[in-house]
This record gives structure tokens, sequence and C-alpha cells, in this order.
């Protein structure tokens, strides 16, 4: 996850941070363990596209998964 996405989230209120986990079907703690910058953790594909979608694209896939070829997973970002 790239700097920029992560501060995106951890810039949201208590109660966005909560919908957007709740939302997501993901826990808290591994919502933030996500966004902690202290992780390796990396977001599933599919939690990607999730995350993506809550946030109306304010996040982007290419923020949060910069590793993959997201042109090869599904086709050039509309």
């Amino acid at each position: 996850m790239l700097p920029s996405a992560a501060q995106y989230f951890r810039r949201l209120s208590a109660v966005e941070k909560k919908a957007v986990y709740e939302r997501c079907d993901i826990s808290r703690q591994y919502f933030y363990n996500l966004i902690s910058q202290n992780t390796k953790k990396k977001p599933s594909v599919d939690l990607v596209k999730k995350l993506q979608a809550v946030t109306k694209n304010r996040v982007t896939r290419y923020e949060l998964r910069p590793d993959l070829d997201w042109d090869l997973i599904d086709g050039p970002e509309k």
C-alpha cells in the first residue's frame, strides 16, 4: 500500500473507519494492520476491489497494490 493510501484511511474518523472495514467484511484489527505501514501484509485482489469501491475511487487499486499488474489482472481502469 502506498503511503498516500494509508494516509487517506488514517485521516478518516473512527466512524468512517468502522464503516470501511465493516463494508469490506474484514476485522478492525486486520484493517488497522493494513494501514499501519509497519507490516508486510498486503490486501487480496478481492479486498482491494472492495476498498476501491467503498472509497468511491478516492483510493485506487494501483495505490493499494502497486506491486500488481492491474491491466493484466482485469483490464485497464475505466
